[in-house]
């Protein structure tokens, strides 16, 4: 039996969705879904992206789920620092150049901070007080650390507890490995008293990073 079938129905449990609700986001039948599942159909390469695209699985499962069906990739990964991705960066570096003189930054999506512009990097080492670079250039942890951001930072309990009920959220939503990971390392790092309990007043979805006299860092949306 193909692995495509197993995988589908794990992906679309992860997102708690039944057969009959997969097949109506796709426009295809229940029968359909439930036949590809079992084994009994063999899905086409269109029919998987769409089911991936349906669920919003990220690229890197996308392919895992062609590869089962026994079709190629569609998505490849390239690093920032590659030959044919020069484009892109001096795209990136020109929208952080005019973005000057107010901080801004490109994370990937398990955000490690890939590029600054000049005021970020002049307001981190304001915030490092000449400690030299941040310990890790991933965003997140260096907010959760203790010879990092986290001292710093006025509202950090508003401001962790909001970020670990959206980590969790992916991570139930998605199940990646990497936000899975992260996730584990915040909390071992530390963790608000009562941070799964929404607190914000005025019923806000969003909170800022205030440093001790050095304004905001981000902000972050739910």
């Amino acid at each position: 039996m193909s692995a495509v079938g197993p995988l589908l129905s794990e992906y679309r449990k992860m997102n708690r969705l039944s057969q009959l609700d997969l097949s109506l986001m796709a426009d295809v039948s229940a029968r359909h879904i439930s036949f590809i599942e079992t084994g009994r159909s063999s899905p086409s390469r269109s029919m998987l992206l769409r089911l991936a695209d349906v669920l919003n699985l990220p690229h890197k499962d996308s392919n895992l789920l062609l590869h089962s069906g026994g079709y190629t990739a569609a998505y490849s990964k390239l690093d920032l620092e590659a030959v044919d991705m020069a484009p892109v960066k001096d795209a990136l570096q020109l929208i952080l150049d005019n973005h000057n003189p107010y901080p801004a930054l490109v994370m990937d999506g398990s955000w490690n901070v890939l590029m600054a512009n000049t005021a970020q990097q002049v307001m981190t080492a304001q915030i490092m007080d000449g400690r030299g670079p941040p310990p890790t250039m991933k965003l997140l942890e260096a907010v959760f650390c203790q010879d990092c951001y986290r001292p710093l930072i006025e509202n950090w309990d508003e401001l962790a507890s909001l970020t670990l009920r959206r980590l969790r959220k992916q991570v139930l939503a998605f199940g990646k490995a990497s936000d899975e990971a992260l996730y584990k390392r915040l909390l071992e790092l530390s963790s608000p008293d009562n941070w799964q309990q929404q607190r914000f007043a005025g019923g806000r979805a969003h909170a800022y990073g205030r440093f001790y006299g050095k304004g905001s860092l981000f902000e972050d949306v739910l």
